[in-house]
């Protein structure tokens, strides 16, 4: 196995040489722009090219006889093969500044190939290392490939005027959406209109905390988000739920796109009428591109994040759900750490996923009992569950309030407040959301004139009945 070559060119990595020896400072800037010494795989061609280098930084002309000469001072002209060697790669058949960019990448395209080869020697190694966790060799194993695959020439120029039908383009856009629904956004659209102008869509690289008490409809406005995001903006969706299977997070989207009950639907109860319905939901489920993990519990950040970048890759997914940050196990050697440190460990392997991938993340949270101490019962930012690094990592935190669930005031029992509690690229403040709690359904707030509480007109007699006026 040792005796096959590796990938390479040494006629591209000679081309190359003699065209930067040939002393062309238009070709010199854009080869050391792009390449480095490790780029070439013959050692004698790394040496040269550390020379080229080491005279181009000191503003030294270049030409074949001073490149030997600086070679010499290293004492390192013999191991390349003397002077002739040099003066033999300007003598190259052809060496056309007009073809640089071919032969660049040829060199580099070698490189990365070894790369490439050695990064699968080093899994190979892994994988025979019985001290680690399978998962872990696994996650490892994807980041080495990931990073290969990113170690791509990222330098040069581009014009403004080159760039300027493109950023014309992008602002009429802007102006299209913020005339028409009245908001202007970055992101992902939620959906949801006044959600949207607060933090400005959910942004590439940005750790998104959706967070509640139990029963506040964390898993719901999470589902809508995921919906509108695929159904409407046309992007795929991945979801990663701890919590729920399969089985019932698709019950819970055809309950939201049909709006029947979500426990007619489990139970069977299902009139004619809704039928239609049922059908209609359906065909709009069957055009959306939302991949959900079959797996359950037991899912660790590790896991999480490798299956993500393969989602990421394989389906170019442009935003993430995880339900629920309390159920995510840590790595594996955290057993005996504090679970705010594992929560801490967990919170920050998000963010970094979120810029890895640059894709917004969404990551669903519990608050704490003390919100249920107040009077008011509304949650602050302090009441994020197990750790304050979530609060720290997080780039948007959002807090969900339903006043009537604790029974404090009774104005509009759909109405749901959304509490920007942070927002690191913009205000904080609050917005209201009207939420239909039997079938899962978050909507845009449309505020009456008043609202009529049902179980009052009971109060009302017979008489009274003619004074009130139900529109």
């Amino acid at each position: 196995m040792e005796s096959i070559k590796q990938p390479h060119s040494v006629e591209a990595e000679r081309l190359v040489l003699g065209a930067i020896i040939s002393g062309d400072e238009y070709v010199i800037s854009k080869v050391t722009e792009k390449l480095e010494s490790q780029h070439f795989y013959l050692p004698a061609h790394r040496i040269i090219y550390d020379s080229v280098l080491e005279l181009y930084k000191n503003h030294k002309p270049i030409d074949a006889f001073i490149v030997g000469e600086e070679l010499r001072k290293r004492d390192k002209l013999d191991i390349i093969g003397g002077l002739t060697y040099i003066t033999d790669l300007i003598n190259v058949d052809i060496i056309s500044s007009a073809h640089i960019d071919e032969y660049i990448n040829i060199v580099y395209g070698k490189f990365l190939l070894r790369r490439l080869i050695s990064t699968g020697k080093e899994i190979v190694k892994m994988a025979y290392d019985e001290s680690k966790s399978v998962d872990d060799i696994i996650d490892q194993s994807e980041q080495l490939i990931f990073t290969v695959k990113d170690e791509q020439v990222k330098t040069g120029f581009v014009a403004v005027k080159d760039m300027l039908p493109e950023i014309i383009e992008d602002i009429e856009k802007r102006v299209e959406l913020t005339r028409s629904k009245n908001r202007a956004i970055t992101g992902l659209e939620t959906g949801f209109y006044e959600l949207d102008k607060k933090i400005g869509g959910l942004n590439n690289g940005d750790l998104v905390i959706i967070a509640g008490r139990p029963s506040m409809g964390k898993t719901s406005l999470a589902l809508n988000m995921a919906y509108h995001i695929s159904r409407n903006v046309g992007k795929s969706v991945g979801i990663f739920s701890l919590e729920m299977s399969v089985n019932k997070l698709i019950d819970r989207f055809i309950s939201m796109v049909s709006r029947i009950e979500n426990r007619k639907l489990v139970n069977g109860y299902i009139s004619d009428d809704e039928w239609d319905d049922l059908t209609g939901a359906l065909s709009d489920l069957n055009k959306v591109k939302i991949f959900i993990s079959k797996e359950l519990r037991g899912l660790d950040v590790f896991k999480i994040n490798a299956m993500a970048r393969r989602l990421k890759a394989e389906q170019d997914v442009s935003c993430i759900f995880i339900d629920y940050i309390g159920l995510v196990s840590p790595f594996g050697n955290s057993r005996v750490r504090s679970r705010q440190e594992q929560i801490a460990e967990i919170s920050k392997a998000f963010k970094l996923l979120a810029n890895e991938l640059n894709i917004p993340v969404v990551v669903l949270s519990q608050l704490s009992r003390k919100t249920e101490q107040r009077d008011t019962k509304r949650p602050e930012l302090a009441d994020l569950r197990d750790s304050g690094a979530i609060e720290q990592d997080a780039d948007v935190v959002m807090l969900l309030y339903n006043a009537d669930f604790y029974k404090q005031e009774r104005k509009d029992p759909s109405l749901t407040e959304v509490i920007i509690a942070k927002n690191r690229n913009g205000p904080i403040g609050k917005i209201n959301l009207t939420f239909n709690a039997s079938c899962t359904k978050f909507e845009n707030y449309v505020e009456t004139e008043e609202y009529i509480d049902m179980d009052q007109l009971d109060n009302f007699d017979d008489n009274a009945g003619d004074d009130f006026n139900v529109s």
